[in-house]
This record gives C-alpha cells, sequence and structure tokens, in this order.
C-alpha cells in the first residue's frame, strides 16, 4: 500500500545537530490527511531529498498492528503539487461531510461569559 505526503523535514547522521548510531536517514511528513509521521526514506534518493518535495511513501506491515513506511518517490513541481491538491481536495470534503453544522446564534459583545 502506499501513501502520499509532504516532506517538513529531512533528518541526516551528518547534520551537525543530530547524533546518529547509523547512517540512516528519515524524514518528517505530513500525510494528505493530516497524519504526521517519521519515515525512513530509501538511500538511493536519501541525498535528493529535502523539504518541501511530495513523496509517495511505502507502508509495509511488520506484524497485525506495526507497519513500516518508506520514501520510494519525490515528486516536485507541478506534478507533486497537482496530485496534493487532489488529495487534499478529497480530504476537504470528507472532512465537511463529518463536521456537524452548528448555528450559533450568539449575540454581538456577548462572548464567554468567566
Amino acid at each position: 500500500m502506499f501513501q502520499f505526503g509532504k516532506v517538513l523535514k529531512v533528518f541526516k547522521p551528518e547534520d551537525k545537530e543530530i547524533e546518529s548510531g547509523d547512517k540512516s536517514v528519515q524524514a518528517l511528513v505530513e500525510m494528505w490527511d493530516e497524519v504526521i509521521l517519521t519515515t525512513a526514506v530509501m538511500q538511493n534518493i536519501e541525498e535528493k531529498l529535502k523539504a518541501g518535495d511530495f513523496v509517495i511513501t511505502e507502508i509495509s506491515p511488520l506484524s497485525p498492528n506495526l507497519y513500516r513506511h518508506t520514501i520510494v518517490k519525490a515528486l516536485r513541481g507541478k506534478a507533486g503539487l497537482e496530485a496534493w491538491n487532489e488529495y487534499k481536495k478529497v480530504f476537504n470534503k470528507r472532512k465537511e461531510a463529518e463536521m456537524p453544522q452548528m448555528d450559533l446564534d450568539i449575540p454581538k459583545g456577548r462572548g464567554m461569559i468567566r
């Protein structure tokens, strides 16, 4: 299975502010459905990956409730932005459908009572 997201930050072992026990690279990713994850990055793209890239993350089951997320592709420019906008459009429609519509008729000048 695959998931689509946007890279917020890349964690490389050679960064001065990072102490690492290995040479692997991870990324902080905002998924299209507003979930934030730290994912692994495939070795062949870890040097090129940067904040702002749109990514396809492969989700592999490790056990019934445990999954590994690995970035397998990075999309830049128009291709990434168009896909992101499509995902967000679907997510926003779902979100609106789930939210109850509340009609709060509060007179002006009246706010929260403390």
